[in-house]
């Protein structure tokens, strides 16, 4: 289950990602995939400290457009939790 099979679940080709400039990459692919199996409804920080940790090079600014754009696009939804300074984000669609 990875971001191209979400993709299509989501009655989305590949062909449409793209128009979506909706590239797949490496670090997009480790973003979803965080999310995908995480339940906690980690903040853009928690998302990059942990994807940083397998891709030394991503930046923040990298792990928060492309939270952007998979919001943008319906892979996934942003939360506002109440008390919570942070966004936070989910998967589960």
């Amino acid at each position: 289950y990875n971001f191209i099979n979400k993709i299509k679940i989501e009655h989305k080709t590949h062909t449409e990602a793209e128009y979506y400039s909706m590239k797949i990459t490496v670090q997009r692919q480790a973003i979803f995939d965080y999310l995908k199996d995480n339940t906690s409804h980690p903040s853009a920080t928690d998302i990059y400290k942990a994807v940083s940790e397998k891709i030394m090079t991503i930046s923040f600014a990298s792990v928060y457009s492309t939270l952007s754009l998979m919001k943008e696009n319906g892979l996934i939804r942003e939360l506002a939790i109440t008390n919570k300074d942070h966004k936070r984000y989910d998967s589960n669609m």
